[in-house]
């Protein structure tokens, strides 16, 4: 199953204008440092929409910055759009509205801000050396089937031809920008393979210490179900060289076992993973059993009882996280994840109901109190906010929801 909204938990750096020729962007300056408090009035904020219009069944799945003012998201079916000043253009080349690949995951290069990958759904994944006006396909060398879902994106900041990318189908790293991709799976769960070879094991995050690339860690969402509808572990696992080994580093998670519908799922799936940048021996996880918090680099896991969602993102410029709860609101916690409280209104919220991934009615509720009936499509994918992205030079958070791109001042004390 696809874990399409965790796809844009990763920032990016993008173009200035598809219309004109390829611009090359400087590496960004260092955001000024604070004292990472964020102010208590939160609650009182109010969500504005800022993103492209969409189409009836347009749904902002992913968003992200740069240091320059520029703001890309990806909404299917309608396109990747970036945007300058507020004015908003679809992309060039295959994001084409209803027809182009939808986009699952971005990632700019650190160090050179004119290479952008693109993880889309089910086709692969896309790089511009051009800041987006031109796109190559970099997918020749990937499995067929769930590897060309390509849930997220790491690149290497020193060196824009080397990333990662987590798919449906595994771990995969190129040296050479993706003209070759190599999988990368020891110590990593097997994950199940059918007769075709075609492997289930979908990687929800993948997380690089800013200070130590070397150091990262990813979650393991899904390895696929047995005929009795059983699975392998998953949760949590840490490399120390680059991803080329893994030890699994779930002490503390939840390990037991629910019931969706027919098939039983394990409490430890990963739904989303973040690490601060502030302090990288410090990450948080959402899985299928909680919200869990580590303090020594993801070597062991502390629950969260006030915590209820599945997206969890750390803000760069401060020690603060931020939740989206399962009925489209989202919260904020000072204080390592001990009390949340409202961040901001406005948003769209509702109430969703579990399936085991038949169709579903959910009614979103507006902020002018209008109500809206949209279907959801997984037992996995009812959450009304898709992805976060942070603009950490005007210090504002953007929440992709089912109705489009919302934005939130959020300026450290």
């Amino acid at each position: 199953m696809t874990r399409s909204q965790f796809s844009a938990t990763v920032l990016c750096w993008l173009l200035a204008s598809v219309a004109g020729p390829p611009t090359a962007y400087a590496q960004p300056s260092p955001v000024e440092e604070s004292s990472g408090a964020i102010p208590s009035d939160t609650g009182e904020r109010t969500w504005r929409r800022v993103g492209p219009a969409v189409s009836e069944r347009g749904v902002a799945y992913a968003a992200a910055t740069n240091a320059q003012g520029l703001t890309l998201v990806g909404v299917r079916p309608d396109g990747l759009f970036l945007s300058v000043a507020g004015t908003w253009r679809r992309t060039r080349g295959p994001f084409r509205r209803g027809i182009g690949p939808n986009t699952e995951s971005l990632a700019v290069a650190p160090s050179n801000q004119s290479v952008i990958y693109v993880g889309l759904e089910r086709r692969g994944i896309l790089r511009s050396e051009t800041a987006g006006h031109t796109w190559t396909d970099r997918s020749a060398t990937l499995p067929r089937g769930r590897a060309r879902n390509v849930v997220c994106v790491a690149v290497l900041p020193s060196d824009a031809e080397t990333a990662w990318i987590g798919t449906d189908g595994g771990l995969f790293k190129t040296t050479d920008g993706g003209a070759t991709w190599q999988p990368l799976t020891t110590g990593l769960p097997t994950g199940r393979v059918k007769s075709d070879g075609d492997r289930h094991l979908t990687i929800a995050g993948l997380c690089l210490d800013p200070a130590n690339p070397e150091s990262m860690l990813l979650g393991v969402y899904a390895t696929g179900l047995t005929a009795e509808g059983e699975s392998e572990p998953a949760g949590v696992y840490r490399s120390s060289d680059g991803g080329e080994t893994w030890e699994a580093s779930s002490e503390g998670l939840d390990r037991a076992t629910q019931r969706y519908g027919s098939m039983t799922l394990r409490n430890d799936w990963v739904r989303s993973l973040s690490r601060s940048r502030r302090d990288p021996a410090v990450a948080y996880v959402a899985t299928l059993g909680g919200v869990f918090r580590s303090s020594d680099g993801g070597r062991s896991w502390r629950r969260l009882p006030a915590a209820n969602g599945s997206l969890v993102a750390c803000v760069p410029w401060s020690d603060a996280v931020v939740l989206a709860r399962p009925d489209g609101g989202v919260e904020i916690s000072s204080d390592a994840g001990k009390a949340w409280r409202a961040l901001g209104r406005g948003l769209p919220t509702g109430a969703n109901g579990e399936n085991d991934g038949e169709p579903l009615q959910v009614t979103l509720i507006n902020a002018d109190g209008t109500r809206q009936q949209v279907e959801g499509r997984r037992f996995d994918e009812q959450h009304l906010v898709r992805a976060f992205a942070f603009d950490e030079l005007r210090r504002v958070v953007f929440a992709c929801s089912t109705t489009g791109l919302y934005s939130l001042p959020l300026p450290a004390d």
